[in-house]
């Protein structure tokens, strides 16, 4: 014990913290986070759509019912950001007016789905559905297709 309490206690000791810590962050920038995922949809942060929030919330229960019929009721709705990512793990910025709109249904499940609106957000130019396919930066794959 009396070896180690000179290391710990040494005037060195600030310096080898900041580094570590350091060191440590520089780390983890290599080793991005995995999105939380909702119903198979990637999302990150929770969304402020505003007053076009009954406007997703109404294009995603229409979604459910065509696409899920016979569903128990829609008793809450919340809106997310997506997060889509690369192949190297980065997000892939998605212009605004799209969200992930989770619902959660009577039976206590939770259905999500995506959508997109146009500018003014009006019932017209909104759609619903699967996420859109994030680019693989594989060029000769996508001439094949």
């Amino acid at each position: 014990m009396n070896r180690v309490w000179p290391i710990v206690s040494g005037p060195f000791t600030p310096l080898v913290l900041v580094i570590l810590v350091v060191g440590a962050l520089f780390a983890f920038r290599f080793f991005p986070s995995q999105p939380q995922m909702i119903d198979g949809y990637p999302v990150g942060e929770a969304a402020a759509c505003g007053d076009s929030c009954a406007v997703y919330a109404s294009t995603a229960a229409r979604w459910l019912d065509t696409n899920v019929p016979r569903h128990p009721p829609v008793v809450s709705t919340a809106f997310y950001v997506p997060d889509l990512r690369g192949p190297d793990g980065g997000r892939i910025p998605l212009g605004s007016g799209a969200y992930i709109v989770a619902m959660t249904l009577g039976d206590g499940s939770i259905r999500a789905v995506f959508v997109s609106c146009g500018v003014g957000a009006g019932p017209g130019s909104c759609s619903a559905g699967p996420l859109p396919v994030a680019p693989t930066g594989d060029r000769a794959g996508a001439r094949r297709a």
